[in-house]
């Protein structure tokens, strides 16, 4: 999974031409079988791509606001509250040591 504005993997690293033996006897076979009539499996495949897209756009939602939290919650765990004069007061990473 990518950050927003970040190159994709490049896909052909991970299941190029013999990268997986295994895989490219797989999309041969795939290839022979719908030789006749290529749409269905065409549109079978962009269907599971949307489909695995639409998923890892959840997961990085997930992810994101899970950092959010968490950075909020280091911040709010920074707050010291209030001085004197009425102005906030945070530690530094250095006076928490």
């Amino acid at each position: 999974m990518t950050e927003r504005g970040q190159p994709e993997a490049r896909v052909e690293l991970v299941c190029g031409l013999g990268v997986d033996p295994n895989f490219d006897q797989l999309i041969a076979a795939l290839g022979h079988i719908a030789r006749p009539k290529p749409k269905p499996l065409i549109d079978s495949i962009m269907l599971w791509r949307k489909a695995k897209s639409e998923e890892a756009a959840k997961q990085r939602n997930q992810l994101l606001n899970v950092r959010a939290a968490i950075f909020w919650d280091v911040c709010s765990a920074d707050y010291e509250g209030s001085t004197s004069s009425g102005t906030a007061t945070f530690r530094t990473a250095a006076a928490k040591h």
